[in-house]
């Protein structure tokens, strides 16, 4: 049995994909806009290694201390990882889950004819990382108009919110 639209529409398989020359601050902005969690995860495609990935918790510890943080290339960032892709008509949930767990970022990316149509990831039981959304939101800066970044963005679990909805940076 292929994989359902329900196990991708899960919330703990919520993410954003951007393409890697987003830069941070983009990223974060398009994160804001579609109403993101800081325990969402972030998939930038590699050509070498498929998708790459970390949550946007991660992001920030990874980049917060850097200067000009928000102005890095996504894809020069050292921390991501790379994850499996498999496609949603070869294999069932359960089996997707499996090649998850086994993974260290417990999560695989979900592709229907190539393309990515969503991820599926493994929950531990820990819990998520108390970091305040402010702090990450700085990050987002003067990248918060999104309409010149709408080619940046490949995919998301969920729709971007309208303009007027947006929150502001927090300073």
């Amino acid at each position: 049995m292929p994989i359902r639209d329900e196990d991708l529409e899960r919330p703990e398989n919520s993410f954003l994909a951007v393409r890697g020359e987003a830069t941070v601050g983009q990223a974060v902005a398009l994160w804001q806009a579609h109403g993101g969690e800081v325990w969402w995860h972030l998939l930038v495609p590699s050509a070498a290694q498929g998708w790459r990935t970390t949550t946007f918790a991660q992001l920030y510890e990874a980049v917060c201390t850097l200067p000009e943080a928000a102005d890095l290339p996504l894809d020069t960032l050292p921390h991501l990882r790379a994850i499996p892709f498999v496609e949603r008509e070869t294999l069932s949930a359960a089996q997707a889950r499996e090649i998850a767990r086994a993974h260290p970022a417990r999560l695989v990316a979900v592709g229907a004819s190539g393309h990515l149509a969503g991820v599926l990831f493994v929950a531990t039981r820990a819990a998520p990382p108390a970091l305040p959304v402010g702090r990450l939101n700085e990050l987002a800066g003067k990248y918060v108009n999104l309409k010149e970044y709408g080619v940046l963005l490949i995919a998301s679990s969920k729709p971007a919110q309208p303009p007027a909805q947006l929150p502001a940076p927090k300073k």
